[in-house]
């Protein structure tokens, strides 16, 4: 996959310039990471959009939007955490990552209803 190693291009050189900015001006090197990870997860919207239509491709299970949710929520909680982390707001980055885990649950809950009631049919 040549985008991984464009990114991982990428993130070396905007850490080498991090590093470089972090000495002279530490406020803006939390603004440089966080537009940089914008970046990369902007450049990987039709990677992600392939990787969607071909799961979608394989089932037409009513489940699988489910999925998506739970995975992007995932994502989208452990960058915020790591950003938090890297502002140095650790609790603010639990914050986070606590709410996307009751987010993930509170998809969860009528999937784990269903497998249940399936069970009990079996009983």
């Amino acid at each position: 996959m040549d985008i991984v190693i464009k990114i991982a291009a990428t993130a070396i050189l905007v850490s080498s310039i991090g590093m470089l900015i972090r000495s002279i001006r530490p406020e803006l090197s939390v603004p440089v990471s966080v537009a940089t990870v914008v970046v990369i997860a902007l450049a990987m919207v039709p990677e992600l959009v392939k990787a969607t239509e071909l799961a979608k491709s394989f089932t037409d299970n009513k489940y699988m939007e489910t999925v998506f949710k739970i995975t992007g929520i995932a994502y989208i909680t452990h960058f915020t955490g790591d950003i938090c982390r890297s502002a140095g707001e650790g609790a603010l980055a639990l914050g986070v990552e606590l709410s996307g885990k009751i987010a993930v649950m509170l998809l969860t809950l009528p999937l784990a209803g269903n497998l249940v009631n399936l069970a009990k049919s079996f009983i």
